[in-house]
């Protein structure tokens, strides 16, 4: 089975722990997640290659423990961790 979407995911406001968005080779968009504003454990995004924007992360307003990528354009990173605070010195 190939992650094209997150769509399902639309409805959630907060993420009570850690969320690994990890190796879905077809998906381009995060934009499921629009509605999240915190997560309350760790970020994670890793192996999305197809992945080619950000933006259905831009209400996120804290990570309480971080931030972690790989494989992803530093451009879009970047602008990722200037747009929201993070509670933690964890990020990377």
């Amino acid at each position: 089975n190939i992650l094209t979407s997150l769509d399902g995911l639309s409805t959630v406001k907060s993420i009570n722990g850690q969320l690994d968005i990890y190796r879905n080779d077809a998906l381009t968009t995060l934009d499921g997640l629009s509605n999240v504003k915190s997560i309350k454990g760790y970020l994670h995004i890793y192996g999305n290659v197809a992945l080619t924007s950000l933006e259905g992360l831009n209400n996120v307003k804290s990570i309480d423990s971080g931030f972690a990528s790989s494989n992803m354009p530093p451009s879009l990173k970047e602008i990722f961790l200037c747009s929201f605070e993070i509670s933690s010195t964890a990020s990377r």
